[in-house]
Order: C-alpha cells, then structure tokens, then sequence
C-alpha cells in the first residue's frame, strides 16, 4: 500500500478520532436512502460505527489490512446489533465487485485523494456506478487544500507516547507539494527514545483539489452534482449520482 500512515491504525485513531463534523452529512443521507449502503476506505469504523449505531446497516472496503483489524476490535466491543449491521472485506475500491447495488456509496474524510489522477480516479468511479442502485447517490467530502501545508516544511514534537506501545518517541514531520502532480506529501518519522530500533516511517500522499476541479471532475466521470455541502469546515461534501 502506497501510504503507510494506514499500517499503524493505534497512530491515525490517535491524529483523528475526535473528527466528527462530517457525521451529520452521512448520517442524514443514510436516512434519507434507507437500506444497506457501501462505504469505500472504512478504516478503523470512525464513520461506520456511528451509523450502524443510528440503525443503518453498512458494507465496507478498505485496502489496509491494520485498518480493518482495528475495525474488528472495536466492533467487537459493540451490543450484537450494532455487530450484525456491520460488514467489511479487505480489497481495492478501484476493483471492487460485491454483486449487489446499494441507494448509497460514501468515501467519507478525504478518501478520493489516496487515488491519484484520472488514470485511478476513473475505476474508482467505475466501481461506484457499479454498485449504485437506479437513482442512488455517491457521497464523499475532498479537504480544502491548505495554503500552510503547501509551502511545505517541517516541525518536530519532542516527547509523545506512541499510541500501541506506549514507548516514549520523538515525532519529526516533513510536508512537500509536487506542483505539477497536485500531490501533497507528509511524511512522519517516530524515533524510539528509549530502545534500539529503526524509527517507524508513516507516509500519507495525497490530491489536491481545488474549487472547481472537483465539479469538473464529476461530470468528466459520468456523474452528475446533486448537492455540494460546504459546512464541513475543513472540506465541502459533494452528492452526485450517475449522470443520464
């Protein structure tokens, strides 16, 4: 897998467990579509677990086996019918093919900038059209690029526990942009303080989209924009379904 940060899902539960702002806008959605729907890059449940919580049942792909292990270990801890509205399997979204349509797909929390140009874009869609029921909606939300993050740099936290081991560590965090590619590139490096081991590398790349290009990019997909949801805060929700 290109990006590493999902090897160590103990590290990403730690950066992002408090991120709840975009759950109203799936939840709304999933209750507006009704039945079972298909969330793409499920991770460790952050958004799936509420929503089989609210009663809606989900089926999930994600391609990081940690992630998924994570998933597993929290669900268990759930009443058995929070357990029994969920499923999930590991493979790549782009590829995907379940046999089944859904009223709804979400990629939630920046999930379509893991897949870089149109040339993993395209059967990412593919596969969202393939399993969306007549008149179902795709929903997903892409991060506002960040103007700080693009000049790129680097910044250090001189003392942390590590969120699996709890040894001590000193994290180092290195942020590039490749203009041309709109790719953007952290790059996390935990030192172990206190034992004689290889430091753990965790990388994230990822697009970039900029207002405009989003819209642009569903309609050359073969989508059409339904809604776009801009209260986010740190990223606008969009709703399209297939166009035609």
């Amino acid at each position: 897998m290109r990006d590493t940060l999902y090897n160590d899902a103990a590290y990403y539960r730690m950066l992002f467990a408090s991120r709840q702002h975009d759950l109203p806008l799936y939840l709304e959605l999933a209750a507006e579509a009704g039945g079972e729907l298909l969330e793409l890059g499920i991770g460790a449940g952050r958004v799936a677990l509420p929503l089989a919580r609210a009663g809606f049942s989900v089926t999930g792909i994600d391609v990081a086996p940690d992630m998924l292990a994570s998933l597993a270990e929290l669900a268990a801890r759930e009443p058995a019918a929070v357990q029994a509205r969920l499923s999930w399997l590991l493979g790549d979204a782009r590829t995907a093919e379940l046999g089944r349509k859904f009223r709804l797909v979400i990629c939630p929390f920046n999930g379509l900038a893991h897949h870089h140009g149109l040339g993993e874009l395209a059967p990412l869609f593919a596969t969202v059209a393939r399993h969306l029921a007549p008149g179902g909606l795709f929903a997903f939300d892409v991060l506002v690029p960040d103007p700080v993050l693009l000049r790129g740099g680097s910044s250090s936290v001189a003392w942390m526990r590590h969120p699996r081991t709890g040894e001590v560590c000193r994290c180092d965090e290195d942020v590039s942009y490749d203009q041309a590619k709109e790719l953007l590139t952290i790059r996390t490096t935990l030192r172990f303080m206190e034992a004689e081991r290889e430091p753990e590398v965790l990388t994230l790349v990822i697009q970039q989209f900029y207002p405009g290009q989003t819209e642009k990019l569903i309609a050359e997909l073969g989508f059409e924009l339904v809604a776009t949801r801009p209260e986010l805060t740190d990223a606008v929700g969009y709703v399209c379904r297939v166009a035609g």
